[in-house]
């Protein structure tokens, strides 16, 4: 009898993880907790120092690759530094990207000040209001607790048309939380106008 009523409550265990949220619907969670800049509730669906890790290289990357094409705007953006230096601060590249990414997620209106502010001058960053920007999903795979969601965001104010970010998303403790951008090399090329590689 115990071990029938173990083996049952096993099951509903499963089951209860299995009909949880879909990697979809967390998304959409998490861009509900955006909209009402819900700390805890967009820390359950994103591990955003995850995120800010994988950043660090499809950032350089795009940086590298403007200071080729684009000379005078590379130096323009970064105050005059040079790619080997900007490659010097990659250990404080990390920290500053999860900085940002809270901000542009609860705070949107503080990126237009302190450094950063000073930096862009009028210039909007993209998808600084990532719940608005949010258009929806588009696509979801999933294979066993890790999945990829294709969602689309909409930036108005750059005239462009939509762009598809890739979110890769891995189960934790039942719940599914974004943990990188796919394809964040492409976006930040195309967002800076620099060739997509």
């Amino acid at each position: 009898m115990k071990r029938t009523l173990t083996t049952g409550l096993l099951l509903l265990a499963c089951a209860a993880c299995e009909f949880g949220s879909t990697p979809s619907e967390s998304v959409d969670l998490l861009v509900n907790a955006l909209r009402s800049k819900d700390s805890v509730e967009v820390a359950r669906f994103i591990d955003i120092r995850r995120v800010a890790e994988s950043a660090v290289d499809p950032l350089l990357l795009a940086a590298a690759l403007m200071s080729r094409v684009d000379p005078d705007r590379f130096r323009q953006q970064t105050g005059g530094m040079g790619i080997d230096v900007l490659e010097q601060f990659r250990p404080m590249i990390a920290p500053l990207m999860e900085q940002l990414f809270w901000q542009m997620m609860l705070d949107p209106e503080s990126l237009q000040q302190g450094p950063l502010g000073m930096m862009l001058g009028n210039q909007k960053l993209p998808f600084e209001d990532i719940a608005s920007a949010y258009q929806g999903v588009l696509r979801e795979e999933r294979e066993g607790n890790k999945a990829i969601v294709a969602i689309e965001l909409l930036d108005e104010n750059s005239g462009r048309p939509p762009m598809v970010f890739q979110l890769r998303l891995e189960r934790v403790e039942g719940d599914w939380q974004v943990v990188a951008f796919d394809n964040l090399s492409d976006a930040i090329a195309e967002v800076m106008g620099v060739p997509v590689f």
